[in-house]
């Protein structure tokens, strides 16, 4: 899909970018997901106490993701993608039970940084694709509003989550602009790199969706 400078935007055909190739990246995607779900079971110990961490629910996140993504989206993740969001998901909870936001004090920015990343590459993709389905005509500058607002939102929340989280060290109102101002770059990144990236998984995304209404019996 095709936009001119002005924002308008002419259709063309994506092809679906996950139809060849795939059989050869059996062992590097094997890989990627025992290192997942080990990881999974990392977070899942505190090594302060020597019991059950209050993380389950990231090792829940890190086992299933790749199951999630195919059922909801239609989405076979690459290794590359896989590393992203394992990244994003296994930070935080290491970080805290670990320590490392005391010893090192950019890793909160980094953290904040990579999952923006993420959920602007989600959320940018779910717009292309319902564009794609709907037959809507969104301009750039909609689609990129609307990718800043979503993870603007998921980092307000998560600011909420870190308040009440009170395993977590809560520097004030300074570190709370840091963090946002992070989800922000993190967003404009994909929007101002990511696009074209993303385009062909919206055409997957779109036809999942087809394929799943052609199949109801509603």
């Amino acid at each position: 899909m095709s936009r001119t400078d002005g924002g308008t935007q002419t259709p063309t055909p994506a092809t679906p970018r996950r139809a060849t190739g795939r059989r050869s990246r059996v062992a590097p995607r094997l890989a990627v997901t025992l290192l997942s779900l080990l990881l999974a079971a990392v977070v899942c110990w505190n090594p302060n106490t020597g019991g059950l961490s209050p993380y389950p629910h990231y090792a829940v996140a890190l086992a299933t993701y790749p199951l999630l993504f195919r059922t909801v989206l239609g989405v076979d993740l690459r290794v590359r993608e896989r590393l992203l969001v394992t990244t994003a998901l296994v930070l935080h909870p290491l970080a805290v039970l670990y320590g490392v936001y005391r010893a090192v004090w950019w890793f909160d920015l980094l953290t904040h940084f990579l999952s923006a990343v993420v959920v602007a590459a989600i959320g940018l993709t779910v717009l292309l694709a319902v564009e794609r389905d709907r037959a809507w005509t969104l301009t750039s500058r909609m689609l990129s509003v609307s990718t800043v607002v979503v993870v603007l939102v998921a980092g307000v929340g998560w600011e909420i989550y870190e308040f009440y989280e009170v395993r977590f060290l809560v520097t004030g109102f300074d570190d709370t602009l840091g963090d946002l101002l992070f989800d922000l770059l993190g967003g404009l990144f994909v929007v101002r790199y990511g696009r074209d990236y993303l385009d062909p998984v919206s055409a997957d995304v779109a036809g999942h969706w087809r394929r799943l209404r052609a199949a109801s019996p509603v």
